[in-house]
């Protein structure tokens, strides 16, 4: 049955509502995909040696420059969260800024303000503050 659908739709795909394909505009190129903090998370701290994996070929992709991900800095500042929180990773300020300034300054990891994002990494490690977002 997945057989027939495949082939109706390949022989009819370039007709729609709007007449061919080719009459239409071309389209915009999709926007960067987006990395998301659990894929960051488990990543870092190798609490699932499978989802591990799979983050560092997904970000081996992103250090050789064959992918280009985009991480909003709310990804970056739940991260910071996550993994030196007390009741969950405990990780050692300085630690988790020298971690995720690595990632941050991937470039191909784009990271919505990047300059500020690790400038407050620094701070983050040096002091007794927060790390957030306003």
């Amino acid at each position: 049955r997945f057989a027939v659908t495949t082939s109706f739709l390949a022989r009819h795909a370039r007709y729609g509502a709007r007449g061919t394909l080719s009459d239409q505009a071309p389209q915009e190129p999709m926007s960067d995909p987006y990395v998301d903090t659990d894929v960051i998370i488990r990543l870092l701290t190798g609490d699932d040696p499978k989802k591990q994996r799979a983050a560092q070929a997904l970000f081996e992709s992103v250090e050789s420059g064959a992918l280009t991900l985009a991480a909003p800095d709310t990804v970056i500042a739940d991260a910071v969260y996550v993994l030196s929180s007390p009741r969950l990773y405990a990780r050692p300020r300085s630690h988790v800024a020298a971690m995720l300034g690595r990632l941050v300054r991937l470039p191909f990891l784009k990271v919505a303000q990047r300059r500020a994002v690790l400038a407050a990494l620094e701070l983050y490690a040096a002091n007794n503050i927060d790390f957030g977002t306003p």
